[in-house]
């Protein structure tokens, strides 16, 4: 009986060694991978530069990180192209080259019923003169090419320069259509204005083209007694 015991026991021990020891193919495995050089065994895996955080959250931060792909990236936009400056409106009785005007005024429509030029000492002169005692409202600038009212067609005038004067809420014609004003074309001998010719007389509108031998500077003024707006070229 304590010899069968025995041999149970011996049994039984050399089972419990036997599962302990590993197996050929596992060991071949571990002596493979030891036998490796460093620069071989694969490395941890980085992440693609598109998903790098955005922010690292601060101590209070208890927001969940998101990672962002680069192509969801907030470009900072163009330069801002600034805009063009307006054209600056002269004061009148000021030496310009640009934009001069008046707004223009409230009823009844003021009557254009003279025009005149002369020669100054160093600019020649244009004077519109208006029944009633107010001067209406006025926009005076060179054009590079005066239309005819109505018709668009462009009004050629003699001169290197088109000094174009457009009176608001006034007409050169009386209430009959009979006009006020004549002749409406004139080609005055003076040393810059070469002609004067009103183009538009038209629900409101009336405009005159200087045409002069260069756009020299020009100022406007106005005058009372009777109302008049006066046009000077410098020579």
């Amino acid at each position: 009986m304590k010899r069968g015991l025995v041999v149970m026991v011996l049994g039984l021990g050399a089972a419990s060694v036997a599962c302990a020891r590993p197996k050929p193919e596992a060991d071949a495995t571990v002596a493979r991978e030891a036998a490796l050089p460093a620069d071989t065994v694969p490395a941890a895996r980085a992440l693609p530069a598109d998903t790098q955080r955005m922010r690292v959250p601060g101590p209070r931060d208890t927001r969940p990180w998101i990672p962002a792909r680069a192509d969801s990236l907030v470009r900072p936009s163009a330069r801002a192209v600034p805009a063009a400056p307006a054209v600056a409106q002269e004061p009148a009785g000021r030496w310009t080259a640009g934009v001069t005007s008046k707004p223009g005024g409230a009823p009844p429509v003021a009557v254009l019923r003279a025009v005149r030029s002369a020669r100054g000492a160093e600019w020649d002169r244009v004077v519109f003169e208006f029944a009633g005692r107010a001067v209406p409202g006025y926009h005076v600038e060179y054009a590079r090419a005066p239309a005819q009212c109505g018709s668009g067609d462009v009004v050629q005038v003699a001169g290197q320069g088109r000094l174009e004067v457009r009176f608001l809420g006034t007409q050169a014609h009386t209430d009959e259509g009979k006009s006020t004003v004549a002749p409406r074309e004139r080609k005055p001998a003076l040393p810059v204005l070469r002609e004067m010719e009103m183009t538009c007389d038209f629900e409101g509108d009336v405009t005159w083209v200087l045409g002069v031998a260069r756009p020299n500077r020009y100022r406007v003024m106005e005058l009372s007694g009777p109302a008049r707006l006066v046009v000077d070229v410098r020579h």
